[in-house]
């Protein structure tokens, strides 16, 4: 009987993160036409990592270390090949979040992921985006693999810094 209830609260609690993500992503919709919401998201996006990144530094495995690199890896190529790197960007960050072993931080990082998407594809279309973010991951990646919680805090402080900079700039010539 114990079984089955815990099991029954698994679904349950499943199903309530799959309504979770399609009102997300419904609200994700009316993101795209706010640079104000956007930015809103993005804020709640820096509060959640830079506190992931101090965590990913003490926690994380060679495992995650090798998943992280073998995304830079792979957006190298895809910057190469001229694709846009905002997959790229997001597996990057949430295998980094993923690091902290904290599964709750991780589920709130994929809502915010969800409401930035379309933007942050925009963003990666401005030339320069790509590679600028690749080299500021490998920092980070390097930081973390040191274990050095404070200085991957600063280098994830510059990327966001850099990347809102940026996108700034994007947005402007757009409008």
């Amino acid at each position: 009987m114990r079984v089955l209830s815990r099991l029954f609260r698994r679904l349950f609690l499943e199903g309530l993160e799959a309504l979770h993500a399609a009102l997300v992503l419904q609200e994700a919709l009316d993101v795209r036409s706010s640079i104000a919401e956007y930015e809103q998201a993005q804020e709640a996006r820096i509060i959640h990592e830079v506190e992931a990144i101090r965590l990913a530094a003490k926690r994380r495995s060679p495992k995650d270390l090798a998943i992280m690199q073998r995304i830079i890896e792979v957006a190298s190529a895809n910057l190469r090949e001229g694709r846009n790197l905002a997959d790229d960007d997001e597996a990057f960050h949430l295998a980094l979040i993923a690091a902290a072993k904290n599964p709750i931080l991780l589920r709130i990082s994929k809502s915010l992921y969800l409401m930035t998407g379309s933007v942050r594809f925009a963003y990666f279309e401005a030339a320069g985006s790509g590679a600028q973010s690749i080299k500021e991951h490998t920092r980070i990646l390097q930081s973390i693999a040191r274990r050095n919680a404070a200085e991957a805090t600063k280098l994830m402080q510059r990327h966001y810094a850099g990347s809102s900079a940026r996108w700034r700039k994007v947005y402007l010539k757009g409008h």
